[in-house]
């Protein structure tokens, strides 16, 4: 009787935790940032997560300030994935992260969940192990392919730890 209390209580657990999972899959994106002579970044660079629903939505985001005009060869072929069909049964999050110290070596997306009808993601930064400048902090930029057959996602927001 332990034993059968035990299993239960433990597929209850997993089933119980696994329902907030999302089913995503994500890149890190490299892209030129639109700067002056100088090269002080031009327009509002800020962290930022935008939900995309539509391709019309993504040619949108893809001319923001953010980005330099023209753009690499990498970020264009990653960029052509996301045609019509792709939003027909998936969102796609694109999210810019601006480290505020030279000391981080890099981000990544460590958790993602579907809180409702919003898709929760976490960041965690890796620091270099070196002392680095407090006002040069490198940027991070990721889409998140998120598939939502039903429609259901309205939001998405982040946090970094």
């Amino acid at each position: 009787m332990k034993k059968i209390l035990i299993v239960f209580c433990t597929i209850l657990f997993i089933s119980l935790c696994g329902c907030n999972s999302v089913k995503y899959d994500y890149s890190e994106i490299s892209f030129s940032l639109n700067t002056d002579d100088d090269g002080i970044v031009l327009g509002d660079i800020q962290n930022s997560i935008l939900l995309i629903k539509t391709k019309a939505e993504f040619d949108n985001y893809l001319l923001g300030d953010q980005f330099a005009d023209s753009f690499s060869s990498e970020f264009q072929t990653e960029n052509e994935k996301y045609d019509e069909d792709f939003f027909d049964n998936h969102d796609l999050i694109a999210i810019i992260y601006h480290a505020t110290s030279g000391s981080i070596e890099e981000v990544k997306i460590s958790s993602v969940r579907l809180d409702d009808s919003e898709v929760v993601v976490t960041l965690k930064k890796y620091p270099t192990g070196d002392i680095g400048t407090g006002d040069m902090g490198p940027y991070f930029s990721f889409y998140l392919t998120i598939e939502n057959l039903e429609d259901t996602i309205t939001s998405a927001s982040y946090s970094v730890k």
